[in-house]
């Protein structure tokens, strides 16, 4: 095991330093501008993290924002969205689906339509992530503007 690091392992939870290549997450992420990573789950599956840039090295937790696709070729199809519910509500209406609010998180949401799969663009998948990013700043200024006038009584 020449190539074992084991700070590594346990910083990052890999045995082998080396990772697998994927060509289409690249093209992906070329296009997109930001990280995406094969889906934990389905063959061709992939997760695209919009609040994230290509290189970030820890993007994944349980507030980030995602959609997850399906490619078949050169085909991209549309499986899931999560994130705060001012990204999602455009995305949902958009595609025609209904907007879940019961994520377990609150102030999230989420579309499902694995099951449905439409077919997208690559432009509507722009479309999107720049949606979602939308989304994010402005539930950031919903926050500030609701505690910028706020004082503790204690």
């Amino acid at each position: 095991m020449s190539n074992f690091d084991f700070k590594k392992y346990l910083a990052e939870r890999k045995l082998y330093e080396e990772e697998q290549v994927d060509p289409q997450v690249d093209t992906l992420q070329q296009e997109l501008g930001v990280k995406v990573t094969p889906a934990r789950f389905g063959k061709d599956n992939y997760t695209i993290y919009p609040d994230s840039d290509i290189n970030d090295k820890y993007y994944d937790g349980r507030s980030a924002q995602t959609i997850t696709i399906k490619v078949e070729g050169k085909k991209y199809y549309f499986s899931t969205a999560g994130g705060y519910r001012r990204s999602i509500q455009p995305i949902a209406k958009y595609l025609g689906a209904e907007l879940y609010g019961n994520t377990g998180i609150a102030g999230r949401a989420s579309v499902d339509l694995s099951l449905n799969k439409p077919s997208l663009s690559i432009k509507e998948l722009k479309q999107f992530v720049n949606i979602m990013q939308q989304g994010l700043k402005d539930e950031s200024n919903a926050f500030s503007d609701f505690y910028k006038n706020w004082s503790n009584p204690d």
